[in-house]
Order: C-alpha cells, then structure tokens, then sequence
C-alpha cells in the first residue's frame, strides 16, 4: 500500500506508484487516501499492458472449491496439521 507511513519516503503518491510499476507491479496500492489515488491517477497517464492484464486476470476466483474434496486433499491436510501442530507448541515465557 503506497500511503503507508514507510513508503512515503520515497516521494509523492505518482512518484512511489510509478517506481512500483517500473519495478515489476502488476498494481500499486493506494487505500485510504483519496486524493493520492485521484492523484496517481490523474498524473501517471498509464497505457494498458497485455501481459499485466493477463496476470491480473489470473487473480480472479474460478468458482468455489468443493470443501468435501478439499478435506480429502492430502496437501491440504498437511496444511492443517502444520497449523494445528504450531498451534500445540507451548508459548515460550521470559523473565524480565
């Protein structure tokens, strides 16, 4: 997100939204400000790139997955265990 408090060392809204497009992003991230999304907008005058598009085509959902298949999914079910195994660690206390 370009209007978090560390990237705004690196210039103004359309200065930090181009230098991520230049570096490779797909989108650059403006959230909760308004007029730096208006201003990137109004000031990068951007081109549609193919490739990009297809990229930020490939993010979109294909449908819902079929839950009782995914339970049987050994990948998964190792995912969950991982989860539930980190979960069962003992928390690790600190004196202080």
């Amino acid at each position: 997100d370009l209007d978090m408090a560390g990237a705004q060392e690196a210039g103004t809204p359309p200065e930090r939204a181009r230098a991520a497009l230049m570096a490779g992003c797909d989108m650059a991230l403006a959230c909760n400000d308004r007029r730096a999304a208006v201003a990137i907008l109004d000031h990068l005058g951007l081109k549609p790139d193919p490739v990009s598009q297809v990229r930020l085509i490939r993010l979109h959902g294909r449908g819902r997955p079929n839950l009782k298949r995914l339970h049987y999914n050994p990948v998964w079910q190792r995912a969950v265990r991982l989860v539930q195994d980190y979960d069962a660690s003992p928390l690790l206390e600190m004196d202080i």
